[in-house]
């Protein structure tokens, strides 16, 4: 018996603790295992090997070393307020709640909600999308009016408990997504896992709320930790302000130009790249359990699967020199930048259609024929546009929109770039709006281009007194994207 091995109880042998033999194979700071992927998986792309819209130094630094450091909140469609009609007396609606919440999933808010209004199911609270657990979140859910537990319809009171609105607490209908004549001024709160959960305003709707029923989501994240180029000390610049900042605003002019590429966050994929490989094995039937659409997790590696074919098929634009300009069918070469959508794979597109690009990519061998994915084809905005800053406008802010079906002249949005409010002049705060289903790490590696920046590795051994960066026990941490918690990045 070798020194590293030992027997347990039934004869079997087992590695020593400590030994070579016990220790997991090593993970790369994205999660990725050092492993070699399956034969006939190599093109699958890790999200730090993707590909930099710009080669300009990146300012590294870290996310989310407390839930203060990310704050999102969610925009509800501008159409919401269409759906507030008057509701009879009798008749069946559903309460919209404005809920912010702390260090809690998604999913433990719903689940919260449904024991507090003695719902049967959770299933029955609605929500538009998911968000992150490390973060201070304020995102809509929705509950059926009527509560079997308590054998009656839910009031107003049942719902805000008649609190008042605390000092710091904004309920304008800009913010809430509804009208002001039927969003209440009022708050209540609740404990769900040691925190606080805080309902901030409520609304009447006749449907219940869904997935995607959000027209974006707003962040406000802080960056801790900048340096130049990975050096202990960053370089000082001559002038007031401090290098970080001065190569941040350099890399959002430059991105004014490019673009963002709107690569799905690394959460969307699993350790490993785990789930997406799993979607890819079960819809080329290489699984023993046969793939069933209407089986959630199922549902949820397919669709990891063909965002990776996404990220694969825009990687390849921007390593080429296409990402800006090029061949494709869908590109609109105008001066207001072109609006190039990337290929979701699925039932309903015509191979013919398609750009040769694209076919290279489902004539790859373990690419199943397009027949064979669960939903319809379609097609995801690959270009996160920026404009140049207004002259009138503040020098740490780009003008940025979407650049997808939206008309040019759409409402501006803007990424504000900062120091954050202690003043550190190795922390910057990015302020800015996406649409629904993009990624704020995917905009935010832009700036960092560091290695695993997105992890909760570092930033969690710091809590607990430990230093250093992200280890193999790091994992992605959601974002906006909507995935679980994405989402989420």
């Amino acid at each position: 018996m070798s020194a590293a091995t030992a027997e347990d109880g039934s004869g079997r042998k087992r590695p020593r603790a400590g030994s070579a033999e016990e220790t997991p194979p090593r993970q790369d700071n994205d999660g990725w295992s050092s492993n070699p992927q399956p034969a006939g998986f190599e093109y699958f792309m890790l999200f730090d090997d993707l590909p930099y819209a710009t080669e300009l130094e990146g300012v590294g630094g870290e996310i989310k070393r407390c839930c203060e450091d990310f704050v999102v909140t969610e925009i509800l469609e501008d159409t919401a307020d269409a759906a507030a009609q008057s509701i009879k007396e009798g008749e069946s609606f559903h309460w919209w709640l404005r809920v912010r919440r702390r260090n809690l999933t998604t999913d433990d808010v719903r689940k919260a909600l449904a024991r507090r209004f003695d719902l049967s199911d959770a299933r029955d609270v609605g929500c538009a999308g998911l968000k992150d657990k490390l973060a201070v979140a304020t995102q809509w859910f929705s509950v059926p009016s009527y509560s079997p537990g308590r054998r009656r319809s839910l009031a107003r009171d049942d719902i805000l408990g008649g609190g008042e609105l605390s000092s710091g607490q904004s309920s304008s209908s800009s913010e809430q997504g509804g009208t002001p004549e039927d969003a209440s001024s009022h708050c209540s709160s609740f404990e769900c896992q040691g925190e606080r959960v805080v309902i901030l305003a409520a609304m009447k709707r006749r449907s219940k709320l869904k997935r995607g029923m959000h027209r974006g989501n707003r962040f406000e994240i802080a960056l801790r930790g900048c340096c130049g180029g990975g050096d202990d000390e960053a370089p000082q610049s001559s002038v007031s302000e401090p290098w970080p900042l001065l190569q941040a605003r350099r890399i959002a002019d430059r991105l004014a130009a490019t673009g963002v590429p709107n690569y799905f966050g690394p959460q969307r994929f699993g350790r490993g790249a785990s789930t997406a490989l799993r979607g890819a094995m079960l819809l080329l039937g290489r699984k023993k359990k046969r793939f069933r659409s209407h089986n959630p997790v199922h549902a949820f590696a397919a669709d990891a699967f063909c965002s990776m074919l996404f990220n694969i098929w825009l990687a390849r634009r921007v390593a080429n020199g296409t990402f800006v300009v090029g061949p494709s069918k869908d590109d609109d070469d105008d001066d207001d930048g072109a609006p190039l959508r990337g290929p979701l794979f699925g039932r309903g597109l015509d191979r013919a259609d398609l750009a040769d690009d694209e076919k290279r990519l489902l004539d790859e061998p373990t690419v199943p024929a397009l027949e064979r994915f669960p939903t319809e084809g379609g097609r995801r905005n690959a270009r996160l546009h920026f404009a140049a800053a207004p002259t009138n406008g503040t020098p740490s802010a780009v003008d940025a929109r979407s650049s997808g079906s939206a008309a040019p002249k759409e409402r501006s949005r803007f990424i504000e770039i900062s120091h954050t409010p202690d003043g550190d002049d190795r922390s910057l705060l990015f302020a800015f709006e996406l649409e629904n289903g993009a990624y704020a790490t995917s905009v935010l590696r832009e700036f960092v281009k560091r290695p695993g920046f997105c992890l909760r590795g570092s930033s969690a051994r710091r809590a607990a007194g430990g230093r250093g960066s992200a280890t193999a026990e790091a994992a992605p941490l959601a974002d906006d994207g909507d995935d679980d918690e994405g989402d989420t990045c």
